[in-house]
């Protein structure tokens, strides 16, 4: 059975009604599947310079066939992250970056028609949440333990200046020391 990402007989007005439709301002909007590009360039003509698309494209031949046909300048927009599904790093890394750009508060998730039937979105809105909550755990740890670090820190400054350092001990020994 054949299936289309996008309309058959007119990808552009589908893609501008949905975009139309879709837009909120103020959004991190998340698009699994790039297609063609359709959905996410219509929705980029109309987004405002504070709005950010993340594009999450499971399969690199599509995202390279995309690239093939013309969505340099869709990918080359600082407004767009494209991720592979199988990099789990890359998605980290953007999720990061639209974390600490307060984007993440207020995101809104869409996927391309057919692209449930393709792919594993589920698995895709699985490495999403855990990319969300490794993010939650590393800035709730590093807000319970700010003040011990800093305690510490301080605590430790009279014994690190009075302290040898290890540059002093290169070449004293013949054998590995700890």
């Amino acid at each position: 059975k054949m299936l289309y990402l996008h309309s058959k007989y007119n990808p552009i007005r589908e893609a501008e009604t949905w975009a139309k439709d879709f837009y909120e301002q103020g959004k991190l909007f998340i698009l699994i599947g790039l297609g063609l590009g359709y959905y996410a360039k219509e929705l980029l003509k109309i987004m405002d310079a504070d709005d950010r698309i993340l594009v999450i494209e499971p399969y690199e031949k599509i995202l390279t066939t995309a690239k093939d046909h013309g969505l340099t300048e869709l990918l080359a927009d600082a407004r767009v992250f494209v991720c592979l599904q199988e990099n789990k790093n890359s998605l980290g890394q953007i999720l990061r970056i639209l974390i600490q750009q307060k984007f993440l508060q207020k995101g809104k998730l869409f996927v391309t028609p057919n692209y449930d039937k393709i792919a594993n979105v589920d698995s895709i809105i699985v490495d999403l949440k855990k990319a969300f909550e490794d993010y939650t755990v590393d800035i709730n740890t590093k807000v319970s333990l700010a003040f011990d670090w800093q305690r510490n820190y301080f605590r430790n400054m009279k014994y690190a200046a009075a302290s040898c350092p290890i540059t002093a001990f290169e070449k004293k020994f013949t054998c590995p020391a700890v």
